[in-house]
C-alpha cells in the first residue's frame, strides 16, 4: 500500500532555462504562524475542528426550528440579520441537524465553479452576499437537484426574489447566554455569573458576537499574568470590552498637543519597543501629519517622563502596554475618532514596516498591525497598493520584502470586510506576467492560507502563477498544492491539476504559457497517479474524487508529453504506469478502460497521419515511451495470460505501421483460437 498522495522526489521537468530564480520566500515558521492566526478566527477559517467546537457552544436562535424546517423543505435559504447576530453558526447547526456528518464549507460564488456544488456525498455551503451573488441562480438549481447538499446565503438584509429562494430574518439568541456558554466551554465557569456581564451584554446593540468577544477576553485575561488578582483581571476585561474608551477619551482630552498624541500612537503601534524607537516613529508621524512643533526636539516629552505620559510602566528603557488590549484599542480609537488622519496613519504604519527600527520581528508585527487596522476600516485598496510596493522593492534584506507582504495578504485575504477585494487583487496579480518575482513567490505561499477556506480560489491563482512564472515559481506552486492536499483538499487539488494538464482551454494562452502550465500539472498528476490503496487500485479511481480512467486521460497525456526523455522513461513515470497496469490485471472490470485510456493518452490508435507532441527533448515520443514501459512491465513479471492481454491491448494499437499492426492482431486472433481449441479437446 502506498500513501494517498505519493511524491516521486527525483522527478525533474525541464523549464525555460533563460529565466532566473530570484526573489524572496517566506520561512516555514512564518507560514505556520499565519495558519495559526487564521485558524483562531472563525470569521476566516472553518475547518472540521472549528465547526465541532462552535456546534458544542451553540445557543439556539429564537426561530431556530423554523430555519431547520425551511432548509429541510427547500435545501436553500437566505438567512439575514445584522453582522454578529449568529447567522452563520445558526445555518451550520441547522444543516448538521439534517445530516450530522455533513461537511460544511464557505463558498465564493464569484470565484468558484458552481457546477461542483451538490456533486458527491453532499456538502453544506455558506455563501456571503457581500462577496457577490452573480451565480446564485445556478447554485440554487445545483443544490436542489442534488437533494443531498444545502446552501445558506448569509446577508445583512434581503428584499430580493431569486428562484423562489426562501428568506428568514434571524431572531438572535441573547448575548449573555452566548457568553455564559462559551466561558463554561473554555473552562472558566467561575466567570459565568460575573456581575458585570449582564450590564455589558444587555440592550439593543448586544448580539451573540458580543457575548463571544467578551468570552474571548476572559480567556485571554486568564491566560496572561497569573500573579494578578481576580478583581484586577475583571477590571481588565471590563475595560478591554469597552475598548478602554473612557481612559482613552480622558487621555486625549488631557493631552491636546499633537506630538504628545503621536508618542502614544507610536508606542501603541510598536510596543514593546525601546524608547528611541518610539520617539523616532512619533517624529515620522508628526512629520507626515505636518505638525509644526515650536521648540523642535526640546518640545517633546523627556524620556524620564515618557511612562507617566503614556500611563504605562517604563522598565529597562522599554515601553510596554500591560493593560489587556490597550495598544490595539489606542489605534482603533485614533483612526475612528480622527477620520481625517486615517490615510496618513495607515501610510505611516506601512512606512514603519520598511524602517529598520529593531530588526525582523517588529517588522513582522508592524505588518500585521497595519493589515488588521486597514482591514477593520475597509481599506482594501491601501492594503493592495502597499503589498505591491513591498513586493516590488528588491532589497538585499531577505526579510524586507517577502515577510511583510506575506503577513499583510495572509491576514486580509479571508477578512470578512475586505477579503473579497484582496482576493480580486491577488487574481489580477497572478495573471500579470511582469509581476516582480518576490510578489509572485509571496502570492504562491499566501495561497496555502487562502486554500484553508477557499481551496478552489487558491488553486485558480496557483494555476495562473504557474502559467506565467519561471521554474522557481513552478516549484513553489507544486509545493503549495501538495500542502493543500495534506490539509484535506485532495479532490479539489486533483480536479484542478487535471484541468492544468489539458491541451486546450477557455483561455487564450501562448504556446509557452500552455507548456508551463502543463508541465506543473504533469508533475503533480504523476504524484497523484502513483498512489494505490490496499487493494492495489490507484487512489484517484477509488478515493473521494471518484474518477474514471477516462477522466485521467489529460493527466496521463501531459505526463507522457513531458516525462519521456532519451527513450528511457523516468523512474517515477515508470513506477506509476506499472501500478496502473497491475491494477488492470487484478481489477478486471477496469481493464479495458485503463488500457484504452493509455492508448488514447499516447496518441493511438494511429491513422494516416501522426500529430507530434511538444516533447522538449525531442528524443522519443509518447507512444514509444508508453510501449517501452508496457513491454518492460510484462517482461519483468510472471508473464501470465492476463498480463499479456494488458500489454498487447496497449502495444498493438500503438504500433505505427499499419501492416505490422494488422499482422499482430492476426497473430493474437490465431493464438486465441488455438488456445480455445486446446481447451475444448
Amino acid at each position: 500500500m502506498t500513501t494517498p498522495f505519493q511524491r516521486f522526489d527525483s522527478v525533474h521537468v525541464e523549464g525555460d532555462g533563460a529565466q532566473n530564480a530570484v526573489g524572496n520566500t517566506v520561512s516555514g515558521d512564518l507560514v505556520q504562524q499565519s495558519l495559526t492566526f487564521v485558524r483562531n478566527r472563525p470569521a476566516m477559517f472553518l475547518g472540521a475542528r472549528e465547526v465541532s467546537c462552535r456546534m458544542a457552544a451553540y445557543v439556539p436562535a429564537d426561530n431556530h426550528k423554523l430555519i431547520v424546517k425551511a432548509l429541510e423543505l427547500d435545501h436553500c435559504l437566505v438567512l439575514y440579520g445584522p453582522p454578529g447576530s449568529g447567522r452563520e453558526i445558526t445555518a451550520m447547526k441547522a444543516m448538521r441537524e439534517l445530516n450530522d456528518e455533513l461537511r460544511i464549507r464557505r463558498f465564493s460564488l464569484e470565484d468558484e465553479d458552481t457546477e461542483e456544488m451538490g456533486v458527491g456525498q453532499g456538502c453544506g455551503y455558506l455563501v456571503h452576499a457581500r462577496d457577490g451573488l452573480t451565480r446564485l441562480p445556478g447554485a440554487i438549481d445545483a443544490i436542489r437537484a442534488s437533494r443531498s447538499s444545502y446552501l445558506a446565503v448569509i446577508a445583512d438584509d434581503w428584499n430580493g426574489n431569486i428562484n423562489g429562494l426562501p428568506s428568514i430574518a434571524i431572531e438572535p439568541a441573547r448575548a449573555l447566554h452566548v457568553y455564559q456558554h462559551w466561558v463554561t466551554a473554555t473552562g472558566h465557569g467561575a466567570w459565568a455569573n460575573w456581575p458585570e456581564a449582564p450590564g455589558l451584554l444587555e440592550g439593543a446593540q448586544a448580539l451573540p458576537a458580543n457575548g463571544r468577544r467578551l468570552a474571548r477576553l476572559v480567556d485571554e485575561a486568564e491566560s496572561n499574568d497569573a500573579s494578578t488578582s481576580a478583581t484586577e483581571r475583571q477590571d481588565q476585561v471590563f475595560n478591554a470590552y469597552q475598548d478602554w474608551s473612557r481612559d482613552l477619551q480622558l487621555w486625549f482630552h488631557e493631552h491636546r498637543e499633537p506630538h504628545d498624541r503621536a508618542l502614544l500612537v507610536a508606542a501603541a503601534a510598536l510596543a514593546p519597543a525601546s524608547e528611541n524607537s518610539v520617539y523616532a516613529a512619533a517624529a515620522e508621524l508628526a512629520k507626515r501629519l505636518k505638525v509644526d512643533i515650536n521648540g523642535a526636539g526640546l518640545a517633546w516629552c523627556p524620556v524620564t517622563e515618557l511612562g507617566t505620559l503614556l500611563d504605562e510602566q517604563q522598565r529597562s528603557s522599554q515601553i510596554a502596554f500591560n493593560r489587556l488590549g490597550f495598544a490595539q484599542s489606542t489605534l482603533r480609537h485614533t483612526i475612528a475618532d480622527y477620520p481625517l488622519a486615517r490615510q496618513d496613519l495607515l501610510g505611516w504604519l506601512a512606512a514603519l514596516v520598511t524602517e529598520s527600527l529593531a530588526g525582523r520581528q517588529p517588522r513582522i508585527s508592524l505588518a500585521g498591525t497595519f493589515a488588521e487596522v486597514a482591514a477593520e476600516h475597509g481599506e482594501a485598496e491601501i492594503i493592495a497598493s502597499t503589498v505591491r510596493a513591498w513586493g516590488a522593492n528588491d532589497s538585499p534584506d531577505p526579510d524586507f520584502n517577502a515577510n511583510p507582504a506575506y503577513i499583510a495578504l495572509s491576514r486580509t485575504c479571508l477578512h470578512p470586510l475586505v477579503g473579497g477585494r484582496v482576493r480580486a487583487a491577488m487574481y489580477e496579480w497572478s495573471r500579470t506576467a511582469r509581476l516582480p518575482q518576490t510578489l509572485k513567490l509571496t502570492l504562491v505561499q499566501v495561497c496555502e492560507v487562502l486554500g484553508q477556506t477557499y481551496p478552489s480560489v487558491a488553486l485558480t491563482r496557483l494555476k495562473h502563477l504557474a502559467t506565467r512564472g519561471n521554474e522557481q515559481i513552478a516549484e513553489q506552486v507544486k509545493q503549495t498544492t501538495r500542502r493543500l492536499v495534506e490539509a484535506g483538499y485532495y479532490s479539489e487539488a486533483l480536479k484542478a491539476v487535471l484541468a492544468w494538464c489539458a491541451l486546450m482551454g477557455r483561455e487564450t494562452l501562448s504556446v509557452s504559457q500552455r507548456q508551463k502550465r502543463r508541465r506543473v500539472g504533469a508533475a503533480l498528476f504523476l504524484e497523484f497517479a502513483g498512489a494505490v490503496n490496499e487493494a492495489g487500485l490507484p487512489t484517484v479511481l477509488a478515493g473521494s474524487a471518484r474518477l474514471t480512467p477516462a477522466h485521467c486521460r489529460p493527466g496521463w497525456r501531459a505526463v507522457l508529453d513531458y516525462y519521456a526523455d532519451g527513450g528511457a522513461p523516468h523512474s517515477g513515470f515508470g513506477v506509476a504506469v506499472k501500478r496502473w497496469l497491475d491494477a488492470a490485471v487484478t481489477h478486471t472490470p477496469l481493464r479495458a478502460a485503463i488500457t484504452d485510456m493509455f492508448v488514447s493518452a499516447a496518441g493511438g490508435p494511429f491513422t494516416s497521419f501522426r500529430v507530434d507532441y511538444g516533447n522538449s527533448a525531442g528524443l522519443t515520443t509518447a507512444d514509444s515511451a508508453m510501449t517501452a514501459v508496457a513491454r518492460q512491465w510484462f517482461m519483468t513479471g510472471p508473464r501470465e495470460p492476463a498480463q499479456r492481454e494488458v500489454m498487447e491491448a496497449i502495444t498493438v494499437p500503438l504500433t505505427r505501421s499499419g501492416w505490422l499492426r494488422r499482422l499482430k492482431r492476426g497473430w493474437i486472433f490465431m493464438r486465441t483460437k488455438a488456445a480455445t481449441w486446446r481447451e475444448s479437446r
